[in-house]
């Protein structure tokens, strides 16, 4: 049910209720058992398909959740070192 390839696939995504303009990534619970959210792509869990994407979202519903393919995912990702970033520094 999960990628291989890191470069492609969906993962699921929502915003980060204590942090606007940060999106965390639902965890892979296989790579990370102490939380289901994280902020980097690392531990995230990557699926094959949009359909399946689709469904695993369709059961959550709060902060806007949503599916990503890999390249929407890099961009949210960089996006969340500017936000981490200018939070430190600000």
């Amino acid at each position: 049910m999960t990628a291989h390839e890191p470069s492609e696939g969906f993962v699921i995504a929502s915003d980060d209720p204590g942090h606007p303009g940060v999106t965390l990534f639902l965890v892979d619970r296989r790579k990370e058992k102490r939380s289901f959210w994280s902020f980097n792509l690392d531990n995230a869990f990557i699926l094959l398909t949009k359909e399946v994407a689709d469904f695993h979202v369709s059961m959550l519903k709060y902060n806007n959740p949503r599916v990503l393919d890999w390249a929407q995912a890099q961009v949210a990702l960089a996006n969340n070192s500017n936000h981490i970033e200018a939070r430190n520094h600000g």
